[in-house]
C-alpha cells in the first residue's frame, strides 16, 4: 500500500522550494505528511485521499512557516475533528480553509477561528 508521504516524495523531490503542494484523489493512501522540507509552503491541497484525523493533524504539525499558509485544502475526507482552536492558534494568515464533504462533528465550535483575521472561505 502507498503512503501519502511517498505520492508526495514522486511528486515534489526536485522541487522542495515550491509554494503549492496538491495531492488529490489518490485513493486512500495511508500515513500523514512530513512537510518540514518545504519552508516556502502556501498552499497545502489534499482533497480526497482517505486523511484521518490522526493524519490530519500529523501533517499540519509538520508544516515550517505555519505564517506562511494562506490556503489549507483537506475536502472529501474522513475528518471529523478539525481542531479549529489549532488552527485558529497556529496559522495567522490563513484565507481559505476548505473541509467540504468531511463527517465533522456538528458540536464542535468555530470559536478558535476567530483568531484568523484574514479567512474569507470556510
Amino acid at each position: 500500500m502507498v503512503t501519502l508521504q511517498e505520492l508526495l516524495n514522486q511528486q515534489y523531490s526536485n522541487n522542495k522550494g515550491t509554494s503549492i503542494i496538491e495531492i488529490e484523489n489518490k485513493g486512500n493512501p495511508v500515513g500523514a505528511l512530513d512537510l518540514k522540507e518545504f519552508p516556502n509552503l502556501d498552499t497545502l491541497e489534499l482533497y480526497g485521499n482517505g486523511i484521518n484525523d490522526d493524519a490530519y493533524f500529523k501533517t499540519i504539525q509538520s508544516i515550517p512557516n505555519k505564517d506562511k499558509i494562506k490556503v489549507l485544502g483537506f475536502g472529501n475526507n474522513p475528518i471529523k475533528n478539525p481542531r479549529f482552536d489549532y488552527i485558529g492558534d497556529t496559522f495567522p494568515n490563513l484565507e481559505r480553509f476548505s473541509l467540504w464533504g468531511n463527517p465533522i462533528d456538528l458540536n464542535i465550535s468555530l470559536k478558535g477561528l476567530e483568531k484568523c483575521g484574514k479567512l474569507k472561505e470556510l
